[in-house]
């Protein structure tokens, strides 16, 4: 079983065209990808009862996910990301990691390489970035 460690917010950016169905199910697509890594959990921002003649989840929140990991797996995270941005109908995933945010989009692979590096060092001291880059 996966370690519980830090929660973050990831939020899907998408495309003008895309509709809150189309949203729900590209993060359910997300979902199941970060799930076959060593996550503790990742689930839908509001989860529980819906209301009687209440939607789902609407336009927002149909794109946002809580996960839950081990700070030595943010990295695989992000990079799980980075990969299954390729293709899909959104501009970009915006990430909420300790009061640190990144927006990760379609720019090249050295780009977001270098994007994330700077994302996981500005949480230095931190155990995010002190276990996803094995500096002590």
């Amino acid at each position: 079983m996966a370690e519980v460690g830090v929660g973050a917010v990831l939020g899907l950016v998408p495309a003008d065209d895309v509709d809150t169905e189309e949203l729900a199910e590209l993060a359910l697509n997300l979902r199941g990808r970060l799930l076959e890594l060593d996550v503790a959990d990742v689930r839908w921002l509001r989860d529980g009862v819906v209301p009687l003649g209440a939607k789902p989840l609407d336009a927002v929140e149909a794109g946002v996910l809580l996960v839950s990991a081990a700070p030595a797996v943010w990295r695989g995270v992000l990079e799980l990301v980075q990969v299954w941005l390729n293709g899909r109908p959104v501009r970009g995933v915006k990430v909420d990691l300790q009061g640190r945010s990144i927006e990760l989009t379609a720019a090249s692979k050295e780009e977001q390489r270098l994007l994330v590096e700077q994302f996981l060092r500005a949480t230095a001291g931190t155990e995010v970035a002190e276990e996803s880059t094995g500096e002590r």
